[in-house]
């Protein structure tokens, strides 16, 4: 099936012949069946951009508290107004005093802060989900780790990787660590060197995925498999299909 992702260069959609992880414009979350729909989805993240932009602009401007992002129905009538099918209410920030401005609400707020983590508190390391990690920039770890954080959340060993990351009070040794946009990031170097908390199976899917994000580890998959239980082996078996294209008949099952 053809696939098609954006060319950050033009905006334009282009057709993507990498194998799957290997493209350099993105994941394959950000790939399309279709020119249309690839299309569409670059309209929506330059509109939900700008709308970030905005929204980050009149937080630091107003305040997340004021009548800005609260909800119509509870701002006074003397404070709001609509003008050609736009809302705006008045607001004092910015050394300005008070000023007539455009109405956000508590919605466009909340959907801002999911996009890009902008102005969220800590995330609980506890209970992180693939969701929380950004794929977004070009390295390294952009190509495999989708398929490597993927892996370790279904195996379970990313739950444990937040508890310990949660448990650690410098943020250089956690396996977890927060990027500056509020995303997360998982340090593959420290996976692969493993953690007296981790069990003999959390060892191997650790140094596993910690290999496929870039750091050097030394695995044996004839031996190393036997410590996995028959469900996370396939899990094994899968990802190294998808993101390396090994055949799973020439691995010793």
């Amino acid at each position: 099936m053809a696939k098609y992702h954006i060319k950050p260069e033009s905006g334009e959609p282009g057709n993507c012949d990498a194998k799957p992880g290997n493209c350099p414009y993105g994941s394959d979350a950000e790939h399309y069946t279709s020119k249309v729909a690839a299309r569409a989805a670059y309209e929506k993240q330059q509109t939900d951009k700008l709308v970030f932009e905005k929204v980050a602009h009149d937080v630091k401007l107003y305040g997340e508290d004021s009548s800005v992002f609260r909800s119509w129905s509870k701002i006074s009538q003397d404070y709001k107004l609509v003008k050609d099918g736009k809302r705006f209410v008045l607001a004092n920030g910015g050394g300005k005093g008070t000023v007539l401005t455009e109405w956000h609400g508590p919605a466009v707020l909340k959907s801002a802060k999911e996009m890009t983590g902008f102005g969220e508190e800590k995330t609980d390391l506890t209970k992180v989900t693939t969701k929380d990690f950004n794929f977004g920039q070009a390295t390294r770890n952009d190509f495999t780790g989708p398929f490597a954080v993927d892996f370790l959340e279904k195996t379970g060993v990313l739950g444990t990787l937040g508890r310990i990351s949660a448990q650690t009070p410098n943020e250089s040794e956690r396996f977890i660590k927060t990027n500056d946009d509020g995303s997360l990031r998982i340090d593959p170097e420290l996976l692969v060197k493993g953690h007296p908390q981790f069990s003999r199976s959390e060892t191997v899917m650790a140094k596993l995925a910690g290999s496929l994000m870039g750091a050097k580890a030394e695995l044996n998959l004839d031996t190393d498999l036997a410590y996995l239980d028959m469900t996370n082996r396939r899990r094994v078996l899968d990802m190294l299909a998808d993101s390396m294209e090994i055949r799973v008949a020439a691995i010793p099952f």
